[in-house]
């Protein structure tokens, strides 16, 4: 007469999870009306849409079945989106758990003094243009970029050598 849709194993897996729920005791049936009335408006909101995704959705010779008797069927279709709806968010906690883990587990290169200088450095070359000595870059940095450059201890020698530095890179 019909098929199960969606077709393939995917619809097999549907139409047992149908049966089995079927087949549950009024009291796991319960059980998951207990979860649906616990929901906040929204959930219960989306639950129901799925129900309603899924109520025609079936078409087999079981499921006719199932139809002639509307409140029945409209029980285990319910209880099918109740399911489907907890796996999924689950399975959205798993993965929002996974990505947390991959972003903790990241490896973060270490800023270096000389990524510090090269942040800045158009500011630097501003200050070199304008005939500052190294003294005075030094100072400057040590009063406007403060917490950029706290625990180093800014030395002119040291800034020449980096500021040499980038500039050998850059050309």
């Amino acid at each position: 007469m019909g098929q199960v849709l969606p077709q393939g194993e995917r619809g097999k897996k549907m139409l047992d999870k149908i049966k089995r729920i079927q087949n549950l005791s009024s009291a796991e049936a319960n059980i998951f009306f207990k979860i649906f009335a616990k929901k906040t408006q929204e959930e219960q909101t989306l639950i129901i849409a799925w129900k309603q995704k899924f109520y025609n959705k079936f078409k087999d010779d079981y499921i006719s079945d199932l139809k002639k008797n509307p409140p029945s069927y409209e029980r285990i279709i319910l209880i099918l989106a109740i399911q489907l709806y907890e796996n999924n968010k689950k399975s959205e906690k798993i993965k929002a758990y996974i990505k947390n883990q991959k972003l903790k587990n990241r490896v973060k290169k270490p800023i270096t003094l000389e990524n510090k200088f090269r942040s800045i450095f158009a500011e630097i070359e501003t200050y070199i243009n304008n005939g500052a000595t190294y003294v005075d870059i030094t100072n400057i940095l040590k009063k406007h970029h403060r917490t950029m450059f706290s625990g180093y201890k800014l030395t002119p020698s040291y800034v020449r050598r980096i500021i040499l530095k980038i500039k050998k890179a850059i050309k």
